[in-house]
């Protein structure tokens, strides 16, 4: 018997948003930190970067605590699958840590040089990441569909925020957001922690335009 015969338990959808947001924001590295000294921009590129990373090694720590456990008692004929995932996150997280390493010298001091080695250690990051991702979507997403419940998949984003270690959550939701249509917009609002709503908005979404805006280097909207 196939995935493709099995009984669908969950909609794992979802997780092309926080894969979109991430290919996003690190796919666009070149243009954000740019090759010249920029010293007034140093601090904003590296809030917007330390706060992405923190999400991304909270968003794989979510699948490591929780996903992969579930996967390998129900589904053990995919052991191989898995051992793979997981040496894929460890391989990644080290190319994380390296970024990490990068931006603190960039942060300490804004040089040239230092922007040129953040931006290439953001590409490396970008293209290990994504070979990770499209395995998971492609291997991973089909398993979960048809193997964990629509309760314990919808644990991970909660797990990943609890855990999410940056000091601007309304900057993870708000590239997060971006990355929905209106409907699953609306969905998620409703559904969202009442603190959390309010927060988004009374400040967050004023927050996010404004950083963001400045991040990207665009004009706002009139």
């Amino acid at each position: 018997m196939t995935q493709d015969t099995l009984t669908r338990t969950c909609d794992t959808s979802d997780m092309f948003i926080p894969h979109g947001m991430f290919r996003q924001a690190f796919a666009g590295a070149d243009d954000v930190i740019g090759t010249a000294p920029a010293a007034d921009r140093a601090p904003l590129i590296s809030s917007f970067y330390s706060n992405v990373l923190a999400f991304l090694h909270a968003h794989h720590g979510a699948e490591d605590a929780m996903l992969w456990p579930l996967l390998r008692a129900r589904a053990p004929e995919r052991e191989a699958l898995l051992d793979r995932m997981e040496s894929q996150h460890a391989a990644v997280d080290e190319v994380i840590q390296a970024a990490s390493r990068s931006l603190d010298a960039y942060s300490a001091n804004p040089t040239a040089e230092r922007a040129t080695a953040l931006a290439a250690a953001t590409r490396r990051l970008a293209v290990e990441l994504d070979a990770h991702l499209v395995e998971e979507e492609r291997e991973i997403l089909p398993l979960a569909a048809v193997t964990v419940s629509q309760d314990e998949w919808s644990a991970l984003p909660g797990w990943a925020m609890g855990h999410f270690t940056g000091d601007k959550t309304w900057l993870v939701l708000g590239l997060i957001f971006e990355q929905m249509t209106d409907a699953q917009l609306a969905t998620t609002l409703q559904h969202i922690p009442a603190p959390v709503r309010e927060m988004w908005d009374t400040t967050g979404r004023r927050d996010f335009a404004t950083m963001i805006t400045a991040v990207r280097g665009a004009t706002p909207a009139a």
